[in-house]
This record gives C-alpha cells, structure tokens and sequence, in this order.
C-alpha cells in the first residue's frame, strides 16, 4: 500500500541517467565527431551516437610526463570520476549531418542479430555507432579530456582519450608530453 511518506513506483520502471547539459562539452563532442572514423572513412550518411554517456577506457595508460602531470593528473582523475556516471545526451549537436541519439540497450539489442542487423535497423549509419565519456574541463574550461569511440563491426573499431585545449575559440588537440594510448580493434 502507497501512502504517507512512502512512494510507490511500478515494477519494471526506468529511471533515465540526468542530462548533460554542458553546451561546451557538446561544442568538444562537435569537433571529436567531425574526425571520426565513421565521418571522415566511412562517409556514414546518417550517425548513430549511443545517447547517455560511457565510461572512459583507457585512463590508466594514459601517463603525463614533466609539466604535463600538473595539467592533465587532476583531469584525468576527474574523467575516472565522471565516467561513474551515465549521463544523457540531448540532441545539442551541430553535425553537417543528421543523427540519432539511440539508447544503448537498443543498439545492443540490433547486435545480437549480428552487424547485418545494425545496418538494417540503422540504414545510413555506415554499419557503425559512436561513444562518447563525459568531458573533464581544467578550472577555466581551456583544457579538457574525453573518451571517444567508434564500433563498426566484430574486429573493427576504435578509440581515444582525447586531450584538447581551447584556442581563439576553437578546441584543438593539446600537445603534451608522455605516453598516448589508443584503442584498435
């Protein structure tokens, strides 16, 4: 029985991941997407994001040297924190193309029909789908750290955690010293 201070809710409900509302982070999400692999190869007509945001791999391999430590240690710590919550995407990105901000449940669910079921159930999508972690900004949103990825099939793919830093306006990558992972697959 419901009442008093008590709240009921039905059995199989979802309670959807907060909103990211951090319009600069879609501006980094902008620049990230316009060089992936999906775009830039793959020449995919129509983009198939997942719509909350992911853990990011590949922290631990990524290891500033010299000056590079003061700057990117905190922000990565601060990512790792990020990524432990999923986040939803709001359809906030300025693409030259469309996209879909799809659920990752359903993207999973097309998988299990194998890769021929993503490109029927996502036609213009270049049989491939991308992820994006939560961006970590420095204290005066110059620097910033994201993980971003593409899937495209059983033994193809890729990611990067990304370090970009703020220049007359526009997010570039940020040259630094010590050792850059990335993830082929």
């Amino acid at each position: 029985m419901c009442g008093g201070v008590f709240c009921c809710f039905a059995q199989n409900t979802v309670v959807p991941p907060p909103a990211y509302e951090d319009a600069e982070a879609y501006t980094i999400y902008n620049t990230l997407i316009e060089q992936d692999w999906t775009v830039r190869s793959a020449h995919a007509k129509r983009l198939l994001i997942v719509g909350s945001t992911v853990k990011p791999h590949l922290l631990e391999c990524q290891q500033p040297e010299g000056e590079s430590v003061a700057i990117l240690a905190p922000l990565l710590r601060k990512l790792g924190e990020l990524g432990n919550t999923s986040y939803t995407l709001l359809p906030k990105l300025t693409l030259d193309r469309p996209y879909d901000l799809v659920a990752r449940d359903k993207i999973d669910g097309a998988l299990r029909g194998g890769w021929e079921e993503v490109g029927r159930a996502y036609p213009l999508s270049a049989h491939s789908y991308i992820e994006l972690s939560p961006v970590a900004f420095n204290a005066d949103k110059t620097i910033a750290v994201v993980y971003e990825a593409h899937h495209c099939g059983s033994l193809c793919g890729g990611g990067n955690l990304n370090v970009l830093q703020k220049q007359d306006g526009v997010w570039r990558p940020m040259r630094w010293t010590g050792k850059i992972c990335s993830m082929a697959l």
